[in-house]
């Protein structure tokens, strides 16, 4: 199912919903600030594993596990061998 980078979903209201996991992301950026809200919010809700479909060079998965998540990071071989 999962063989290119972009994909179009309809959302049960008729929406189309676009997909970009390609690793668009540089090596060496800090995660984004919305992390320091989302990491409280996923353990309130009791939330243990995360999935980070499109993990380019896995600024957020890093945080993610510091923070006690067991997380998943899926990239596209292409995309996470490429040189930066």
């Amino acid at each position: 199912m999962w063989e290119k980078p972009i994909y179009k979903i309809k959302a049960i209201n008729g929406n189309i919903i676009t997909i970009d996991v390609t690793a668009s992301c540089a090596p060496g950026l800090k995660p984004n600030e919305v992390f320091k809200k989302i990491i409280p919010f996923f353990k309130r809700k009791n939330i243990e594993t995360i999935l980070d479909f499109g993990a380019g060079s896995l600024r957020h998965t890093f945080p993610l596990l510091k923070s006690g998540f067991k997380v998943c990071a899926v990239e596209f071989k292409e995309q996470f061998q490429r040189p930066y």
